[in-house]
């Protein structure tokens, strides 16, 4: 390849890349190749090193770009990627002048008291930001702060139609944006069910999850009220595995672990939200452990190496696998203790090269050799 990088500054995952045209934006992206990766949330410019090779620098983070293409726009050309979380086609154009930030919010009621959110702000230019909230809340009152958040709260159960504007750091001025507040109502409340919190999950398992919801204004809400979105974790990032599905239970089936060097920081995550008449939500998150399991490795006599899933490993070792994970083991040939030696015999029986389905209990296998 003409460039990689490593992993060890969380990301890891390119799931994107296009050039842009030539001629389509000043130097130096003019003709420059853009990637994204997913993991760290964010797409980078590919940048020429003096005297060879390249190094990257970061042209948009903050989101999850999962594809990107250049398509047309306003009689010219943009950038389009599809952002994961978010939901969203995004558009990045070029513009000469400071374009103005875009406001949007979230009013989030819980009885007169209500909170709201306009995290999901921003500002279209590169290096500018969103630096302060300017909130008309529909009542009469009014606030300004350097934060996205705020509460507030109302003096009557009724609704009311607040107003937000921001303002980057060039002291450009959004557009208004008002949305519908009803203050009195309550979010709905939701119980995941099943499976119980101390279930642990074989790879293949079938894993039956059921909730309820309910709100103080709607009673019992339906199944199609509730939502579920399911991710793969790895580390400290996640991947999408299922949804969102609509219903009052879903039956999604364990994967395996990417790799077994990711059976230690590996789960998946489930996330419930049930939505009521008015929008309102509730989210309640879930983590469905696999069974972890220790796997031994020996060599008869002592001192050998063994090769799981490709990798080769000096015995004795104790590896965390999962539980119905299949691993692939090998017992080469191989000098021991300086005596050249030949694959005899594997204490489960199997072949020199063969697979181990990983049991649901702590197991060791040892790899028998004889005289060369």
């Amino acid at each position: 390849p003409i460039y990689d990088y490593s992993h060890a500054d969380g990301c890891a995952s390119i799931t994107g890349g296009a050039f842009v045209p030539e001629g389509l934006w000043p130097a130096p992206y003019s003709g420059s190749y853009l990637f994204s990766d997913f993991v760290c949330g964010g797409i980078f410019r590919l940048v020429p090193k003096e005297g060879g090779g390249y190094t990257r620098e970061p042209f948009l983070v903050g989101n999850r770009p999962v594809h990107l293409a250049f398509g047309p726009y306003a009689g010219g050309t943009a950038l389009y990627y599809l952002d994961y979380f978010g939901g969203k086609v995004q558009r990045v154009s070029y513009s000469a002048g400071n374009s103005a930030p875009i406001a949007d919010f979230t009013p989030r009621p819980d009885g007169l008291t209500v909170t709201l959110d306009g995290r999901d702000s921003y500002d279209p230019d590169s290096g500018d930001s969103v630096v302060s909230w300017s909130w008309d809340f529909g009542d009469g009152t009014t606030r300004t702060t350097p934060w996205p958040q705020v509460a507030h709260s109302y003096p009557a159960a009724q609704t009311y139609r607040a107003t937000l504007r921001v303002t980057d750091t060039s002291g450009a001025v959004s557009a208004p944006i008002t949305k519908d507040v009803y203050a009195g109502e309550h979010p709905p409340s939701i119980t995941l069910t099943a499976p119980p919190t101390t279930a642990r999950f074989a790879v293949g398992k079938v894993v039956d999850l059921s909730a309820t919801a309910t709100d103080a204004e709607d009673g019992t809400l339906p199944a199609g009220s509730i939502t579920w979105t399911v991710r793969r974790h790895h580390g400290t990032h996640d991947h999408p595995y299922l949804g969102p599905v609509t219903g009052s239970a879903i039956s999604p089936t364990y994967p395996a672990p990417e790799d077994l060097a990711s059976t230690g920081n590996s789960y998946l995550g489930v996330d419930v939200t049930a939505t009521d008449s008015r929008g309102l939500t509730t989210t309640v998150t879930r983590d469905l452990l696999p069974r972890k399991v220790s796997i031994s490795f020996a060599t008869s006599p002592t001192g050998g190496r063994v090769v799981v899933n490709g990798e080769s490993r000096a015995t004795p070792v104790t590896l965390t696998s999962w539980a119905r994970y299949v691993l692939h083991v090998n017992a080469p040939n191989q000098r021991i203790g300086g005596t050249w030696r030949r694959f005899q015999s594997w204490s489960d029986g199997g072949a020199q090269a063969h697979d181990i389905t990983t049991p649901w209990q702590q197991k060791t296998y040892t790899a028998t050799f004889g005289p060369g």
